[in-house]
């Protein structure tokens, strides 16, 4: 059965979705992330650790522009993309790109970290926030805790495809921190407590009117 097109059923069928995780865990991704992320520590220590340089590791520039590193690594699935064992490059989980694999054959475990740190350090600064009710406006509130999950899914999903280099993806989730980077404070209407009443009516309807300019004082009449 080709379950490569279909309705949703056909996608989400259960042969379907079993034979696409296999293809998954034992198709080039997988292998190349054990390769660059575990097997290169003994292979290849210095690379391992600093990386081969910017434009220089298994990512599509790298490819372009000739690099030895990223030949070594992904000709033998370039020169043969008939089959998904090889890297089916119109299928996500069969392709051989993925965020983890730039970063570290780039920057190696040093700079991937690092860079992972900065994504961390702000998921854990607004989940911080969170548990502390720091968040006083309702809005920025639910900012904040869809922000924890939008970075996680960027994170996660950087192991299936480049997420790190999307600008879409990126530049909008730093933007999204910014608004919930500081908790806003509380308006002054809130600190005065100057509430709409039970009925309704804003405190100021139920004051006393007051006296009118044209009022005749006691001393006049």
């Amino acid at each position: 059965t080709d379950f490569t097109t279909g309705s949703v059923d056909v996608q989400f069928d259960r042969q379907n979705l079993e034979d696409r995780w296999e293809r998954f865990v034992h198709g080039p991704k997988i292998e190349l992330i054990n390769r660059i992320t575990v097997e290169n520590a003994a292979r290849a220590p210095f690379l391992w650790l600093m990386g081969n340089g910017p434009g220089y590791g298994l990512s599509a520039v790298g490819m372009e522009r000739g690099s030895d590193f990223a030949w070594e690594y992904l000709g033998a699935f370039v020169a043969n993309t008939a089959s998904y064992r090889a890297g089916d490059m119109t299928s996500i989980t069969g392709s051989f790109y993925s965020g983890i694999l730039t970063m570290w054959s780039e920057l190696g475990a040093v700079g991937y970290l690092l860079y992972i740190s900065l994504y961390v350090y702000a998921i854990r600064r607004v989940v911080l926030t969170l548990f502390r009710n720091q968040y006083v406006e309702p809005l920025q509130r639910v900012l904040a805790e869809g922000f924890v999950m939008a970075m996680l899914t960027l994170l996660l999903s950087s192991i299936l495809i480049d997420t790190f280099f999307a600008k879409y993806y990126t530049v909008s989730l730093w933007i999204w921190a910014a608004m919930v980077w500081t908790p806003a404070e509380k308006s002054q209407r809130s600190e005065d407590g100057d509430q709409p009443s039970e009925v309704g009516n804003p405190p100021e309807a139920l004051a006393a009117p007051a006296p009118s300019r044209w009022a005749r004082s006691p001393s006049r009449r």
